[in-house]
């Protein structure tokens, strides 16, 4: 039996010992077959088997030996436990890091909203005192101005028959320039104007209000305005004229044709009114659409167009400051359609 098992199962390539009885009768163990070196006297593991064989019962008994219990408590758990601490470590290394960069970066987010609104207030008082000097300025200057004018009248009336024509040519070039300079002053007045009063919003008829600035306006019975539709807006009176004026007044102006034709059109978009206006003059070179905007620029010389260069600036400000937008569309060719943007209700 011992060289059986011996050659089946060597002992020194099993982790346990093995006793076979008959009925209990021994047939074979380690402890009397082999060495005790390798006996565990606690084995960490038992197991009892019995086996038929043929109407004999075998029994078989398993105990763990000091080989498996030298395996069992290797290193490698100990490893495994180190590597896990080690991992955890990490994690809390890269937790603790992230935490401090992101408080940092909520302090910085704190530091840049604190400069950034230090330096919108700054802005805000600029441009406060900006439209206050231009108010002030154009108010104060129209004084001298008209004073200006009135000296020019006199002596034009005293002195037309004994001056001589170079004369009457500046006097009436000095003229020119003192409307330009009134009308200047004017449309400054209206741009510093326009956040200081606080226009109510009230009923108005598009075709009923674009045909009375229309007929305000000095223009020639080559033109004609149309306005394809009529709708009822809620909007300030007077920013809605001097919007509607500045439009058709620079669409009069810059016009080349025989026949001047301007055509208002509305539909609703975006939950918001969209008024066009619409002309076939020369129109607007696409790479000038952001300097047409701009104050104090014409596109042509002041001396072959009289204007200020603030209408589609006063424009653009009026439609701003209700939360509304402009936009230009033009072939540089043929016709200028300025479509102007402005809320359903005003707040």
């Amino acid at each position: 039996m011992y060289k059986l098992i011996s050659g089946t199962l060597a002992i020194e390539n099993r982790l346990v010992t093995l006793k076979i009885s008959d009925q209990g009768n021994m047939l074979y163990e380690d402890a009397t077959n082999n060495t005790t070196e390798n006996i565990d006297k606690s084995p960490l593991y038992k197991k009892s088997v019995d086996v038929d064989f043929y109407g004999r019962v075998w029994t078989f008994d398993i105990e763990s030996n000091l080989a498996f219990r030298r395996a069992s408590e290797s290193y490698q758990p100990t490893l495994i436990l180190l590597s896990g601490i080690f991992i955890d470590l990490i994690i809390l290394g890269l937790f603790i890091f992230l935490t401090r960069a992101n408080r940092q970066a909520l302090r910085y987010a704190d530091n840049m909203n604190v400069e950034l609104k230090i330096k919108t207030k700054r802005l805000e008082k600029s441009n406060h005192d900006l439209e206050e000097f231009a108010y002030i300025a154009s108010h104060d200057l129209k004084s001298p101005l008209n004073a200006m004018r009135k000296l020019v009248n006199w002596i034009k009336e005293d002195c037309i028959d004994i001056l001589p024509e170079s004369s009457l040519k500046h006097i009436a070039l000095l003229e020119n320039r003192s409307d330009r300079m009134s009308n200047l002053l004017n449309d400054l007045l209206d741009y510093a104007r326009i956040e200081r009063f606080d226009y109510k919003a009230e009923t108005l008829h598009l075709a009923a209000s674009t045909k009375e600035v229309f007929s305000l306006l000095d223009h020639d019975d080559n033109v004609t305005l149309t306005v394809l539709d009529d709708v009822e807006l809620e909007f300030p009176r007077i920013p809605f004229e001097m919007i509607m004026r500045n439009l058709i007044s620079n669409a009069i102006k810059h016009h080349d044709k025989a026949i001047i034709k301007i055509n208002v059109s509305y539909v609703q978009e975006n939950n918001m009114h969209k008024i066009s206006i619409e002309d076939n003059g020369p129109g607007i070179p696409p790479e000038l659409f952001n300097k047409a905007i701009e104050m104090f620029q014409t596109l042509k010389p002041r001396d072959k167009v009289e204007g200020s260069g603030m209408g589609l600036a006063l424009v653009n400000k009026i439609i701003l400051h209700y939360e509304g937008k402009m936009n230009i569309e033009s072939d540089g060719i043929c016709g200028t359609r300025i479509n102007i943007m402005l809320p359903l209700q005003i707040k």
